[in-house]
């Protein structure tokens, strides 16, 4: 049976729900939240005020941007976390710096230096950065790794892609502009062997990343692969002369690496990268070769 509100309750009620929160009151009262909520909300109209007024909104639409986060913070009475975040839903953007010293900070760092570390030098808030390398006309950069190789192991790294190595381009599926086709494609490369020592030596020499799989069938086995575009390049511009066997996959797998690396990383891809993923595939099918 339910039990019946007491004018007493409902004083106190008016008095603590636009205060204080709904389990607060429900304890307080000895009632469930739910309790609560619908006979303050929906029986005594009473509401809780808005936790950002209209003139809160005006006041951060005016300044943000010309003042740092926490100045509009204390100002507000508020913390810094809660002004960006407001900022964010009212589709604000910090589109002032006050020096054109921050702005040349922006174009020079942006390129290759983390984003959170930028943010913190200028004392902006990460969203800002993003937003004013965007108006600048800065973009992210494809660092090309140095490696560091003799002669002979190019020699014998082109030799372990071309038996153990696989040099293709996988399909990854996405949404957005990038992905006009509605998919776009990830070259990489790869080595499998049941010989971890290998596949450590690769990880040393050439980065990437190796795991283990097995099941009860065969015999353990070591992966190294690879997927980062501008470690592919670099790998494949010094092996290119020694490799034999997959010398026509790296050929087209260079292609679309060279391709990306001169657009920008949220271009989108293009019909030819589409080409090269189907060509690459068709080397990599599986089966007795036909002659002739």
């Amino acid at each position: 049976m339910r039990k019946s509100w007491s004018e007493e309750e409902d004083n106190i009620l008016k008095q603590r729900y636009p205060l204080k929160s709904c389990s607060e009151v429900a304890k307080l009262l000895g009632r469930s939240e739910q309790s609560v909520y619908s006979r303050a909300e929906k029986v005594l109209r009473v509401r809780k005020p808005p936790r950002w007024t209209a003139n809160e909104d005006a006041f951060l639409r005016n300044l943000y941007g010309k003042f740092r986060n926490r100045e509009i913070a204390k100002k507000l009475g508020k913390t810094k976390s809660a002004v960006e975040q407001r900022a964010r839903v009212l589709g604000v953007h910090s589109s002032f710096f006050h020096t054109e010293k921050e702005l040349e900070t922006v174009r020079n760092l942006y390129p290759t230096t983390n984003l959170k570390e930028i943010a913190r030098k200028l004392g902006k808030s990460e969203a800002t950065i993003r937003y004013v390398a965007h108006k600048v006309g800065a973009h992210k950069a494809f660092v090309i790794p140095q490696l560091h190789l003799t002669e002979a192991e190019k020699g014998y790294i082109a030799g372990i892609l071309d038996g153990e190595g696989t040099i293709a381009v996988h399909v990854r599926s996405g949404e957005g502009r990038k992905y006009k086709f509605g998919f776009g494609v990830q070259p990489y490369i790869g080595v499998a062997n049941t010989k971890p020592e290998l596949i450590h030596w690769l990880h040393y020499k050439l980065g990437g990343r190796h795991y283990s799989r097995s099941n009860n069938l065969v015999k353990r086995a070591y992966l190294w692969q690879i997927s980062d575009i501008a470690r592919i390049y670099a790998i494949l511009k010094q092996v290119m002369p020694y490799l034999i066997l997959k010398r026509e996959n790296a050929v087209l797998v260079l292609e679309l690496v060279e391709r990306r690396l001169s657009r920008l990383k949220s271009a989108k891809y293009e019909e030819r990268d589409i080409q090269i993923y189907h060509l690459v595939k068709k080397l990599n099918v599986k089966g007795p070769k036909r002659v002739g």
